[in-house]
């Protein structure tokens, strides 16, 4: 990667969603794909048509992701492979899995506050973010209460030691709707 794309990266957190925005073809995906050769990351994207033109003609892309759409089986806790998916992907995964890849990266997350687009879907996907979010911020709370409380020993301690495990989301889009204002 590069020195802005780590500086980009270094100013994203895992306790709250980051919003990249940009203009149509400025790289916002292929970020994440190179991010995807040292990193576990999530692409989801809302139609197979975007995923076969973005992803599938790109060789360089296809060999860091295992992409999943239609009837495609997907269990991500089976393998560490980076991920691909539409919206509906997504929307069926557990949020206890959430935490299993680096980077949730959601392209063209625009679609996810329009009405027109399949609202139960994206209402799930926003609902499921969300809740991943607060049981995050719960999970850290507990954590910094029983570590100043020492309550735990050892090896619970070292799994609780404040630093809960959580991946970077990202909505990414070249014209946001309502992702400034919902998060």
């Amino acid at each position: 990667l590069t020195d802005i794309s780590n500086k980009l990266f270094n100013c994203f957190t895992f306790d709250k969603v980051n919003i990249l925005y940009s203009p149509p073809g400025t790289g916002k995906t292929t970020l994440f794909s190179k991010l995807a050769e040292t990193k576990r990351v999530c692409v989801v994207m809302p139609y197979t048509s975007i995923i076969e033109n973005k992803i599938e003609t790109k060789e360089e892309i296809t060999k860091h992701f295992k992409v999943v759409y239609g009837d495609t089986k997907i269990d991500v806790r089976e393998s560490t492979n980076s991920y691909v998916m539409t919206f509906d992907k997504f929307s069926q995964i557990e949020i206890c899995d959430y935490d299993t890849f680096d980077e949730i990266v959601i392209d063209e997350s625009h679609l996810l506050f329009t009405s027109s687009y399949r609202e139960e879907m994206c209402s799930n996907v926003i609902g499921n973010i969300r809740s991943y979010l607060d049981e995050v911020e719960t999970k850290k709370k507990m954590s910094s209460t029983l570590e100043h409380n020492y309550l735990l020993s050892s090896p619970l301690d070292e799994m609780l030691d404040g630093s809960v495990k959580s991946p970077n989301i990202t909505l990414m889009s070249g014209t946001p709707i309502g992702e400034l204002s919902f998060f």
